[in-house]
């Protein structure tokens, strides 16, 4: 008898089981129309009811936990969030939205960590990657907020497209400018994030804006488009006025070698430096900028990063 009572039992519970299943399937697929009708409120309840139904599936905690974000529950949002990570659920969607509540709730520090491992998942996510700059600009961080923003716009421009962070750039700058420099031994070690395959210095000359150019460990040679020197009104002369160059990429054309009186690589100032001018090439850091520097590269937060640290040498 009690064998019988037992398989009855497990009959029971098998035909249960699709029922149940069936439940969870039509509570997700509520919320995510819900969700994406901005009903927050309707969202909230068909996840919970996910939850309760199978609370050991991490999904419906982690999209409750997005529905809390829109909903600007912010703490609520991280604990349903990192519930749902602590199960093993891991999405771009979960990341972003887990940094963006950091964001709101004061916890900076994690949250440009959380966004950074968020555009180490997707580049392309500019929401995310313009509240980075933000948050950075905001800690003082000005031109890491400038190099994440000059990565995204250069891979634009090769592509022949505009730049999409032109006025947050620009705004960045101006900031800087009503700051004012720092003086020489107060300026920090420049962090430069790998974004888009490669780390982007932000470098200006003279009048000039800020621009992304590549930092190349293996370049003899610190490469300069024409029309960018002509634009930043930089004072300079000229070493050799006819030079045929080998580019990175093999390409051999070509230009002149002058030297520069004053270019910056972040908030630091270098005199007197020796560049070759093109036309239509790429701008790039090489060695003859980069040997003033000492550099480290570490990673964090997913991210691998390159500081520059000016070294002391009279005159330069």
């Amino acid at each position: 008898m009690p064998r019988l009572f037992a398989a009855c039992l497990l009959v029971a519970c098998l035909a249960a089981w699709p029922a149940a299943a069936q439940e969870v399937a039509k509570a997700r697929e509520q919320g995510q129309a819900c969700l994406s009708q901005r009903n927050y409120a309707c969202a909230e309840a068909a996840f919970g009811r996910m939850i309760r139904l199978r609370p050991a599936d991490p999904a419906g905690f982690a999209m409750r936990g997005i529905t809390y974000t829109r909903m600007e529950r912010y703490r609520e949002a991280i604990a349903d969030l990192e519930r749902a990570m602590d199960m093993g659920e891991g999405t771009w969607d979960i990341v972003a939205n887990y940094a963006d509540a950091l964001r709101h709730v004061g916890r900076t520090a994690e949250a440009v960590d959380w966004s950074y491992r968020t555009l180490a998942i997707v580049a392309t996510l500019v929401d995310v990657r313009s509240e980075l700059a933000t948050m950075l600009v905001g800690e003082g961080r000005h031109h890491e907020a400038l190099s994440v923003l000059g990565a995204f716009d250069a891979g634009l421009e090769r592509k022949g497209q505009k730049p999409y962070f032109a006025a947050q750039r620009l705004v960045i700058e101006q900031a800087l400018l009503r700051r004012g420099p720092p003086p020489a031994a107060a300026r920090p070690v420049l962090r430069l994030p790998k974004l888009e395959d490669f780390f982007y210095a932000p470098v200006s000359l003279a009048e000039g804006h800020f621009a992304p150019f590549v930092v190349d460990t293996g370049a003899s040679t610190t490469v300069l488009p024409r029309a960018m020197l002509a634009e930043s009104r930089a004072a300079h002369s000229v070493v050799r006025p006819s030079v045929r160059s080998r580019l990175a990429d093999g390409r051999t054309i070509e230009g002149q070698v002058i030297t520069l009186a004053r270019l910056s690589v972040g908030p630091h100032e270098l005199k007197d430096v020796q560049v070759f001018v093109c036309d239509k090439c790429a701008a790039l850091l090489g060695q003859e900028v980069l040997s003033r520097f000492d550099l480290q590269s570490s990673r964090h937060a997913g991210v691998e990063f390159m500081t520059l640290s000016p070294r002391a040498t009279p005159g330069r």
